[in-house]
């Protein structure tokens, strides 16, 4: 990830991750309303991304493959997005983590591109390495403290991704399953939501991201300040991961992230 950055802003290139979550015009608005002086320091940041994607029984693809997909599953695949959407609205990096992983069933039965829990005739035993879900506790660049779950086993939870802020002058929370709406609250007045129901046009949040792709290639060169999220995006993402699975392997211990010498 850090080569690839370097090398695209040594030669000016415009290269982009496809963060889509932050592409809801809710998120914007979440955003906007974090950095105003009325929502006052963020203190606490806590969330969570659920799918029931990888309950078993699963289909055995890439994502099982560390050739492929790294060490980490749960972590990379949705944690990222997560992550993403954490440092757009706060404008937080986060400093250090706590992490636990769990692997419910590495002990599976492939049979006909599936994977399943019991043994089955014809099927061929496989162990899988990576993670079903995580836990981790966080602590953010300006001392707030965070936590999240992350699972692709939670049955019922088709993509439900989550996210608080709690400020010193107020609160703005959002989740995936109900796009739309973002709520708000201060102490004694309880919670006020607005509906963003068309935003501009009915959402799509990957064509949204795609246009403001193409606004720096059409002008031929990355903007100073660009709306999409980059490669030093991914950058700082990866790293954020990395620290991740390096305080599971040891148990949960406090680890540092290692953005390294690019800053």
């Amino acid at each position: 990830a850090g080569e690839l950055m370097r090398l695209a802003e040594a030669r000016g290139l415009v290269a982009a991750v496809n963060f889509n979550v932050r592409f809801h015009e809710a998120c914007a608005r979440a955003r906007k309303m974090v950095s105003s002086p009325d929502f006052g320091e963020t203190r606490l940041i806590h969330g969570s991304y659920l799918q029931e994607f990888h309950a078993l029984p699963d289909t055995f693809g890439w994502r099982y493959k560390p050739e492929l997909a790294g060490p980490t599953r749960a972590t990379t695949e949705i944690g990222s997005h997560w992550i993403d959407l954490v440092r757009f609205v706060t404008g937080l990096e986060i400093s250090s983590v706590s992490a636990v992983f769990g692997n419910f069933e590495p002990d599976r039965y492939l049979s006909e591109g599936r994977m399943y829990a019991e043994p089955r005739e014809g099927a061929t035993p496989i162990r899988i390495t990576s993670e079903d879900a995580a836990l981790a506790n966080i602590k953010f660049s300006n001392g707030a403290l965070g936590n999240v779950v992350l699972s692709e086993v939670s049955h019922g939870r088709s993509n439900r991704l989550e996210l608080e802020v709690c400020g010193s002058g107020g609160s703005v929370f959002w989740n995936s399953e109900d796009p739309y709406r973002l709520s708000s609250g201060r102490k004694g007045e309880g919670v006020a939501s607005r509906v963003y129901a068309f935003s501009g046009g009915f959402p799509d949040t990957f064509a949204a991201f795609f246009r403001e792709v193409y606004k720096d290639i059409q002008t031929g060169r990355a903007s100073d300040a660009p709306g999409y999220p980059t490669f030093r995006d991914g950058w700082r993402n990866a790293a954020v991961c990395d620290a991740l699975a390096r305080s599971a392997a040891c148990e949960g211990e406090w680890t540092e992230v290692r953005y390294g010498s690019t800053e």
